[in-house]
């Protein structure tokens, strides 16, 4: 006796799904394992081997965080070679952010951001992402789930004007366009 086959199962759509979530995954495969960072620096390249993101939560969660314990932490070959470079401290600040976009995949008012609501709703977050195991995934998936779990928390009439302000950038900082989408849900929900 033949039978059908059954379907795969369907992915929801966006009118089915309980919260909007902002499109801030830029590239899919930075979320599956941790990767080395390289970043280049008035012609000399540095690379970040590849942390786990516990390695880099440890370092952005801290509640005083310097420059100087940033690249103490996640960036301690860097001290060399900026007697190679005339680097100020303002380029040197550049550098870092720009770390941590790369390592995050995100801008980094973005990752600071969420990193900072994780830190300060520990109580209540912590249940779900210890779900998780941070010593194995990228700092770029733990972002991934933890802004599913903050959205999924909220009240569904809430995630709009949240993501929204989670993507906004900092008065000081000029975004790129590309950085300023927003999903066409996440526009007509504002009419709401």
């Amino acid at each position: 006796m033949a039978g059908r086959r059954p379907s795969a199962p369907s992915l929801p759509s966006p009118q089915d799904t309980k919260v909007t979530v902002p499109k801030l995954n830029k590239d899919p495969i930075w979320s599956l394992k941790p990767w080395p960072v390289v970043v280049e620096m008035h012609g000399l390249s540095l690379e970040i081997p590849a942390l786990p993101a516990v390695d880099w939560l440890a370092v952005l969660m801290q509640t005083d965080l310097s420059l100087d314990d940033f690249i103490d932490e996640l960036m301690p070959d860097i001290e060399e070679k900026l007697y190679e470079t005339d680097l100020d401290l303002e380029e040197l600040y550049e550098v870092c952010l720009e770390v941590i976009s790369v390592a995050s995949a995100r801008p980094w008012w973005v990752t600071l951001r969420l990193i900072t609501i994780a830190k300060d709703h520990w109580h209540i977050l912590s249940g779900e992402m210890l779900k998780v195991d941070a010593t194995r995934m990228s700092l770029y998936g733990w972002l991934d789930v933890l802004l599913l779990v903050i959205l999924n928390s909220m009240e569904p009439k809430d995630t709009t004007m949240f993501s929204m302000r989670l993507e906004t950038p900092p008065s000081d900082v000029e975004a790129k366009p590309e950085e300023m989408e927003m999903s066409a849900g996440a526009f007509l929900g504002m009419a709401e």
